[in-house]
């Protein structure tokens, strides 16, 4: 299940324009590009220079990851409007 769904939030940030990825097909860790600020504080995301991830551990659902993309969408697009 936890490798379904590292597969599904990779697929659904991919969908927004966010580059993400796993190292292979047996990770739960999502990696993409380090978001806003505002994104990293409400999620508790920890960055490490230019990229961030999340873990797709059992707890999480798709619900879950569709709250963080559209988050995460919505952010983006703040931000370009703010800063084009």
């Amino acid at each position: 299940r936890c490798l379904k769904l590292a597969a599904y939030a990779v697929d659904k940030l991919r969908a927004i324009g966010i580059e993400a990825w796993r190292h292979d097909d047996n990770s739960i860790t999502v990696v993409f590009p380090r978001p806003p600020d505002a994104l990293m504080k409400k999620w508790v995301i920890a960055p490490k220079k230019k990229i961030a991830h999340i873990i797709t551990l059992p707890p999480m659902t798709e619900t879950t990851i569709d709250e963080f993309v559209n988050d995460y969408a919505a952010m983006n697009q703040e931000s370009r409007t703010l800063n084009p």
